[in-house]
Parts: C-alpha cells; sequence; structure tokens
C-alpha cells in the first residue's frame, strides 16, 4: 500500500526559490486568455491577484467582486491607478473604465476567479495537500509548510483564506512550478467543502479532527463528519487521506475515503497506526514530540505549547512523507514553528504571561486552550481565564458554555472572567471562590482585567472571532 512512498532526495537537496527582490510572474495574456476563455485586449505580466483595492500591489490583476455591501467595481479605476496590471470588471458604468484596454469586462467576476483557480490547479505538476478540519486548520497549514519550507517551491494559502472566495483567490495565485501546494479548506454548511475541492482537488487530504463546532447550521457531529468527509469528492482513486484515529468519528471518514478507493493513514495517540504519538512533554513552553511514522521514531520540538500541536505535527509528517519529502528534515524544520497570532501566541512580558487565543472559540478548542493554562501551575502563580462566547452551537449552546467548568476546576485555573452573553452562563455556573467579573463587550472586559493582574500571573484570552478578544490581549500586552 505505501510502495509509492519513496524519499524524493533531490527536492531535498533544492533550495526553497523565493525569489527575494523579484516576483515570479503567475499571469499574462495566454494564460488568462486560456482560463477566461475571451479575448484579453492587451499585453501584461502579472505577479499575483488581489480583491483589495486598497491594499492592492502594483504588477497584480484586480478582481472587481460584489459583496452584500459593496461593488467591487466601483474600486477598479482605483486599484489601475495603484498599478493593477489588469481589472477583470463584470460592469464599465465607469467612464473612466470606458475603452481601457486593461479592462477585462466578464458576466459575473466570482465564475472568472473560480476559472483563474481551476486553470491554475490545473497547470500545476507539483503536489496538493488539503487541510480541513474543525479546529487546528490554520496551525496545521502552518507546520506544514515550515516542515517544507527547504524541500521545494512551497505554496501555502494565506492567513485563514478558506471559503468560497478564499480557496479561489488563494489558489489563482498558484506559482505553477510549485511543488508543494498546502491549501487550507473551511465550511460552516454542508455541500460547502464539495465546492471548495472541485477547484483544489488535493492529492492529499488531513482532517485534523471532527468536533462540535457550526452545530447551529447541523443536526450532529456525525453530520459534520459527513460534511467534512466532502474534501475526499473530487480526489483521485489512489490518493491519501490523513484521518485522526483517536477521534470518535473516524470510521464515518475512514467509510467515505474508502468509498472513493482512496488509501488511508491513520494518525493517534492510542491506537496502532502508520503515524503515532508516542510522547509529549512541555518544558519552558517547548513542546518535546517523541513520534513513529510508517515503523521509524523520529524526536523533535514544537517552539509552542499545546498537545493539540503535536498530534496534528505527526499528520504534517505523515503529509510530508506522502508527497515525497524527507522526514528528518521536517521534523528538524519544526522546531522553528510559533503559534499562529491569536491561536496560541505567548506574550512572555516583564511581569506577566499572556496566552493569546483570541482569534475564535468551539468547545474542544477552549478545552485544549484551559489544559494548557493548566500546564503553568507553580508556586506563586496564578492562573487565570478571560472567556468570551463560543460560537455556532445552536439550541444547546448554553449548555456547552456550563459545560466548561469541569475543565477550569480539573486544570486548577484560579480566577475566571466571562465575557459576552453565553458566557454569562458559565459565570453563574462558576464556584464563587473561581468567579471574577463578567462583562458584555471585551472593550469593558480590558479595562477591568488591566487593573486587576499582578506579577506572575498567567492569563488566557479566548473567545469567539465576533467578541474581538484581542483587545484584551492588546490590553495586557501595553
Amino acid at each position: 500500500m505505501f510502495e509509492g512512498l519513496s524519499m524524493n532526495s533531490s527536492l531535498a537537496d533544492k533550495a526553497h526559490e523565493n525569489f527575494q527582490g523579484e516576483e515570479k510572474i503567475i499571469w499574462n495574456k495566454t494564460s488568462l486568455e486560456q482560463a477566461l476563455g475571451c479575448e484579453v485586449k492587451v499585453s501584461f505580466s502579472a505577479c499575483g491577484v488581489s480583491i483589495n483595492s486598497r491594499t492592492i500591489r502594483r504588477g497584480e490583476i484586480f478582481i472587481a467582486i460584489k459583496g452584500e455591501n459593496f461593488d467591487g467595481n466601483d474600486f477598479a479605476f482605483d486599484a489601475l491607478e495603484k498599478g493593477a496590471s489588469l481589472a477583470i470588471v463584470s460592469g464599465v458604468d465607469n467612464n473612466l473604465l470606458h475603452d481601457n484596454k486593461k479592462v477585462v469586462v466578464v458576466k459575473d467576476t466570482m465564475v472568472a476567479l473560480n476559472k483563474m483557480a481551476k486553470f491554475a490547479r490545473s497547470r500545476l505538476k507539483g503536489k496538493v495537500i488539503g487541510i480541513t478540519g474543525s479546529v487546528g486548520k490554520t496551525s496545521t497549514k502552518e507546520m506544514l509548510k515550515i516542515a517544507l519550507e527547504n524541500q521545494g517551491n512551497v505554496f501555502a494559502t494565506e492567513g485563514s483564506y478558506n471559503n468560497h472566495i478564499g480557496l479561489p483567490l488563494s489558489l489563482s495565485k498558484l506559482p505553477e512550478d510549485s511543488d508543494y501546494a498546502i491549501i487550507e479548506m473551511g465550511m460552516n454548511h454542508a455541500g460547502e467543502l464539495a465546492d471548495l475541492t472541485v477547484l483544489a482537488i488535493p492529492d492529499i487530504a488531513v482532517i485534523t479532527n471532527v468536533e462540535a463546532v457550526h452545530l447551529e447550521f447541523f443536526k450532529s457531529v456525525s453530520a459534520i463528519a459527513d460534511a467534512k468527509s466532502e474534501i475526499f469528492n473530487s480526489m483521485q482513486a489512489g490518493g491519501f487521506a490523513i484521518i485522526n484515529f483517536d477521534n470518535p468519528y473516524h470510521q464515518i471518514l475512514v467509510s467515505k475515503a474508502h468509498n472513493k478507493q482512496l488509501n488511508v493513514v491513520g494518525f493517534s495517540e492510542t491506537q496502532k497506526t502508520p503515524a503515532r504519538l508516542i510522547s509529549y512533554k512541555l518544558e519552558n513552553g517547548i513542546s518535546h514530540i517523541k513520534a513513529e511514522l510508517f515503523g521509524r521514531e523520529y524526536e523533535y520540538t514544537i517552539n509552542a505549547p499545546g498537545k493539540h500541536l503535536a498530534y496534528n505535527s505527526i499528520a504534517v509528517l505523515a503529509a510530508t512523507k506522502i508527497a515525497g519529502a524527507e522526514v528528518d528534515c521536517a521534523a528538524y524544520n519544526l522546531s522553528k514553528f510559533h503559534s499562529v497570532k491569536g491561536r496560541g501566541e505567548i506574550h512572555n512580558l516583564k511581569k506577566i504571561t499572556v496566552l493569546d487565543e483570541s482569534y475564535n472559540a468551539s468547545p474542544v478548542a477552549v478545552k485544549a486552550a484551559l489544559s494548557n493554562l493548566g500546564n503553568y501551575q507553580s508556586k506563586g502563580v496564578r492562573l487565570i481565564a478571560v472567556l468570551g462566547d463560543m460560537a455556532e452551537l445552536g439550541v444547546n449552546s448554553a449548555n456547552f458554555h456550563k459545560e466548561l467548568v469541569q475543565d477550569i476546576i480539573k486544570n486548577k485555573i484560579d480566577k475566571v472572567f466571562t465575557v459576552g452573553a453565553y458566557m454569562n452562563h458559565l459565570h453563574e455556573e462558576l464556584p464563587k471562590e473561581l468567579k471574577e467579573a463578567h462583562t458584555d463587550t471585551s472593550e469593558q472586559m480590558a479595562e477591568i482585567i488591566k487593573k486587576y493582574v499582578n506579577e506572575g500571573d498567567v492569563i488566557l484570552v479566548k473567545g469567539r472571532r465576533t467578541m474581538k478578544m484581542e483587545n484584551i490581549v492588546e490590553a495586557l500586552v501595553k
């Protein structure tokens, strides 16, 4: 089953070509005409693609996307004035755009963007690794990017550009000489991943986990597992599915992968899978990991805390080997990984330590963050959790928030501050000795918490994106 996993040492020896001081040409007149199936009136070369006229760089193509509250066509001229090599629009009501050869008019700019994404994917000769999961997508993507960084030309989606706009936009920027393309793929409704995988067509799919996230839009967690398995829909038979076997819903994913004639590679701590976490130890904020991969043991470190990162790192090493890169090199590279901003970033300040988990929150992610906070127990240190509402949990949202009290007590957290209407359920459930202030907004909490903390405190800040918990982090850091 794994005969195709021979090492590609030539890629390991090949330095990553990052064209310092020189942009790669991604689009020209010929390739864009082939992608869109229409005439482009001017010769050009473009180093990228943008849908934002405010941040567009000279030499990029501007695509005028229409949103609920804006129309990109209104900003096409501004983009050209800033040096865009071309503007793709769905109308030319602006007189400044009439007869401009740098303007390509299409019926629907979103369709045009998808066509560009499909064309960019079709001309790629390298491996595409798609990453999805209820939590951990972005950090896993960043780990894999670092693991492969000196083993060939590596492309990865920026930030969390993983939805129906972000993913095709990312693919449209894909250089055709990429050896590895790492594509983050997100969803919160059934059918969304099916649409995305048509564009990305992964050779390797990594599913970090299936958890009670987006339950507002699903009847059950097993329905979420079905939706996650949509990443397999457009994959070719013989591709690889890397699946967390410690997740209670993994059998759903395994069955769906086998139906698509994919090779399944499990990763686990408790089961005898091809990729296995043997041990995890946290020392001074650094994760020390021992793993077994296809019968061989590896020891390496990650410059960030969290057992969930260790779990996902073995999936990264499995993807590395399947993609034909060197695992030894990848494991060594992982020591350079730092937590992504808002996703476990550590601020070691003069008097306090802040664990910044402000980007988003779900029950499983909050529990993992509380466990990580618990690792900081030490004499004279107070462990403080500042928790904002969790997202998209549907009719059982109040219970999901209340149940966090068990993990707070288990991890010996000293004090808990809560923010938001749903977190008020936790606030009311907390024992009196753990309960501190509750506020409606993060701005209100920022004023309270910065006056409360003492020297030696370790403070976790976590909440859903709309709660803007970064306000609290910024107040503490300042």
